[in-house]
């Protein structure tokens, strides 16, 4: 038979080796976390930098857009545009009459 103090060494002794499990699992845990935290800022880091070059892109080509029609272009259709317009005009006067 056990004394006391065996019996209370002993419960110490089983608690202390739940301790060590116990500390051993959250070392494991902890470490897969990291690797999950490393792996997602990674995929962080590449978005962010493919919204960066999407970015650029379309303001390239906002710009590429703005630059197809040259001045003389533009006059022509801004004057096409305003004949349009004038027809459109004389339409509607000949349709009120």
């Amino acid at each position: 038979m056990l004394s006391n103090t065996d019996a209370y060494f002993l419960e110490i002794k089983q608690r202390l080796n739940n301790l060590l499990v116990q500390s051993e699992s959250l070392k494991n845990e902890l470490e897969t976390l990291k690797n999950e935290k490393s792996v997602l800022e990674k995929k962080l880091i590449e978005k962010e930098q493919t919204i960066e070059n999407l970015k650029e892109k379309n303001k390239i080509s906002k710009i590429a857009v703005g630059i197809q029609l040259s001045k003389q272009d533009l006059k022509s259709v801004k004057k096409e545009i305003d004949h349009q317009i004038r027809e459109i005009d004389e339409c509607i006067r000949l349709l009120n009459q």
